[in-house]
C-alpha cells in the first residue's frame, strides 16, 4: 500500500505539471479515451482484486488515467514546429509507457502470470521516466 501512496503522489506532481504550460483537460475526446481505458483495466483486474484494495486501485487507475490524458492533450494542444510541441510529445509518449508499465505490474501481481514480467515492467517503467526527463531538457533548452 505505501508504494502504490508514493506513485500516486507521483502521478498527482506530473498531473500538476503537465497542466503549468497547457490548460487541464483541453481535449476532453482524449480523457474520455482515457477514462475508458481505466475502466478497462480495472474491471480486467477486478475479480481478482483483494477486497481492501478496491477503492485504492480504482483511485490510483483514475489518476494514472488522468496523468496520461493531461499528457496527451497537452501534446495535442502544443503549438506546431516548435520545441514546446516536440517535448510535448516526449512527455506524452512517457505518460503512455507509464500506464503500461502499471498496467503490466498490476495485471502480473493480481490477475495474470506475464513471462518476464518484472523485465516488461522495469522497461517500461524506465522508458517513461527517460522521456519524462527529456520532455522537460527540451521544453527548457528548446530541444
Amino acid at each position: 500500500m505505501a508504494g502504490l501512496i508514493c506513485f500516486l503522489i507521483t502521478h498527482c506532481a506530473y498531473i500538476y505539471a503537465l497542466c503549468r504550460h497547457a490548460r487541464f483537460a483541453a481535449h476532453k475526446g482524449v480523457f474520455a479515451i482515457f477514462a475508458i481505458a481505466a475502466l478497462a483495466i480495472i474491471a480486467g483486474l477486478w475479480p481478482s482484486l483483494p477486497t481492501p484494495l478496491i477503492v485504492p486501485v480504482i483511485i490510483y487507475a483514475a489518476a494514472l488515467g488522468i496523468m496520461a490524458a493531461q499528457a496527451m492533450s497537452r501534446a495535442l494542444g502544443t503549438e506546431p514546429e516548435t520545441p514546446q510541441r516536440y517535448a510535448a510529445w516526449l512527455a506524452a509518449a512517457g505518460g503512455l509507457f507509464f500506464m503500461a508499465s502499471d498496467t503490466l505490474l498490476a495485471y502480473g501481481r493480481f490477475s495474470l502470470d506475464i513471462p518476464l514480467n518484472g523485465l516488461w515492467v522495469l522497461a517500461t517503467y524506465y522508458a517513461a521516466q527517460f522521456l519524462f526527463a527529456r520532455s522537460t531538457e527540451d521544453f527548457a533548452y528548446g530541444g
